[in-house]
């Protein structure tokens, strides 16, 4: 279990074993903190797999120019917002989305989406949905577009991964919307995800001189998610969601 702790100026990322403990001010007086709930009906972590396997799968271990890690799918929490300009102070509980990203570089476009349905009478995350892709220089000046999908229901829990299932990728940047297929031996998973463009906001991202405004992310985003088994007769439907 990881154990261990990130500090600076303006705060801490602190993790023992599940429990992470995060607290940070901006230089403008805006401040959050938040801790994974151990305790209550929901799980302080949803591992992406056993023995600390992520998106990849073995492929982490090749000398790949980025790899992605998700710690957790979604972990309870309890925070603490506030912002010292204007004296608004929010606190709660809600569901947390933990991942990382090592290597070289970032690649020059990218798609990312993390979703999760939680159950309103336990509190569960009872489905959880996480990809992201695009262009990757793997050898030389080549740069396929490659994905990772990982979905998890009472239903299913399957991850793909380009050695071993096949992507058919759409993507609308200018209508904000993607829709991802990803077709395995025996399961097959459908997204569609959009929004309205104008929900978009711009987000730093990391660049090789520091972070940019270089991507720009909606937390509003309407996901639809068709899971399906191959039969002798063709694929049927397990599961359907929004």
């Amino acid at each position: 279990r990881p154990n261990f702790a990130w500090r600076y100026d303006g705060g801490a990322y602190v993790q023992r074993g599940d429990v992470a403990t995060v607290n940070f001010t901006t230089p403008d007086g805006v401040s959050l903190a938040f801790t994974t709930s151990t305790s209550g009906a929901a799980a302080p972590v949803l591992p992406w797999g056993p023995d600390g396997e992520g998106p990849a799968g073995w492929t982490d271990a090749l000398p790949l120019p980025l790899h992605w890690f998700v710690f957790s799918l979604g972990g309870a929490v309890t925070y603490t917002y506030s912002d010292a300009r204007s004296g608004e102070r929010v606190s709660g509980t809600g569901v947390a989305h933990a991942e990382k990203n090592w290597g070289g570089a970032f690649p020059r476009a990218w798609v990312w989406a993390q979703a999760v349905h939680v159950n309103a009478t336990t509190a569960h995350v009872d489905a959880a949905l996480a990809l992201s892709g695009g262009p990757l220089r793997v050898v030389g000046p080549f740069a396929p577009e490659l994905y990772l999908l990982g979905w998890r229901s009472p239903l299913l829990n399957v991850s793909f991964h380009p050695q071993d299932a096949a992507f058919d990728v759409k993507h609308d940047a200018c209508g904000a919307s993607l829709n991802v297929s990803a077709t395995g031996a025996l399961h097959r998973v459908d997204v569609a995800l959009s929004d309205a463009p104008t929900r978009f906001g711009c987000v730093l991202g990391p660049t090789a001189r520091g972070f940019a405004p270089i991507c720009t992310e909606t937390y509003t985003a309407t996901a639809v998610v068709t899971a399906y088994a191959r039969t002798f007769a063709g694929w049927r439907v397990l599961e359907r969601g929004v």
